[in-house]
């Protein structure tokens, strides 16, 4: 950083080249500088499109199975175990849980 004939920070306009995300990348997930901050944490947290899929994963749908598969592991259900009336999570549980994350977050 440069500093004027006072010693202070001196500030100037410059294009940024490097940092920026990709065209292709904002245009397969509709996003502007205008769209809501949801939109850009969503479109951070999916998975690319796999040939043959029409909807577009998310790391919800990965965080949801290993969280059902650590549970049956763990002898819960109604195989027996400490909770036999255990029912496998949903992806819409394991957003709310992660959403109750970041509104705590928020709150700090």
């Amino acid at each position: 950083m440069k500093k004027d004939g006072r010693g202070r920070n001196k500030y100037f306009k410059k294009v940024r080249e490097k940092g920026l995300p990709k065209k292709e990348w904002l245009m397969d997930h509709n996003l502007t500088i205008e769209s809501l901050p949801i939109k850009w944490l969503m479109a951070m947290l999916s998975k690319p499109k796999v040939a043959g899929l029409e909807k577009r994963k998310t790391v919800f749908n990965d965080w949801t199975s290993w969280s059902n598969a650590k549970v049956i592991l763990a002898n819960c259900g109604v195989i027996g175990g400490m909770y036999p009336i255990w029912t496998p999570f949903n992806i819409d549980e394991m957003e709310q849980f992660i959403g109750l994350y970041i509104l705590n977050g928020l709150n700090i």
